[in-house]
């Protein structure tokens, strides 16, 4: 069970990682990268904002879709940062646009950790420009 499980997190982080649609430019993605901190920066927004909606598991809110698994990966797999992260700042419902960008990043960083994408040194931009490319 373990392996499965493991290995369909590879599958996730590769369908949102490594995807190889072309940007708005026609240059290839690249995969996206967040640290840790902007990772427990996001949970700490996502407990706040977000859960009441989505869920304490990113996937099993009576009102949001799921911000993980299957579903999200089906939606958001292929698409560059950048259409996720303009969808990000569509919350909170009755507030969008509410939070800072860089709080919006931290919340994308915290889902595709999520999602099977490992944290890494360089953090997640919170333009939607440079995110265009990932």
């Amino acid at each position: 069970m373990r392996t499965a499980m493991s290995a369909g997190l590879v599958g996730v982080a590769v369908a949102l990682a490594a995807v190889p649609s072309p940007n708005a430019v026609g240059a290839p993605l690249v995969a996206p990268s967040f640290t840790a901190e902007q990772a427990a920066n996001g949970k700490s927004v996502y407990d706040l904002q977000c859960a009441s909606c989505h869920g304490p598991n990113l996937s099993d809110g009576a009102y949001g879709p799921p911000l993980k698994g299957d579903g999200f990966v089906q939606r958001w797999g292929g698409q560059p940062m950048d259409a996720l992260f303009l969808s990000v700042t569509t919350m909170p419902v009755g507030a969008p646009r509410s939070l800072p960008d860089e709080t919006y990043a931290d919340l994308l960083a915290y889902i595709l950790q999520h999602n099977g994408v490992f944290a890494a040194a360089e953090p997640l931009p919170a333009d939607p420009a440079r995110l265009s490319a990932l």
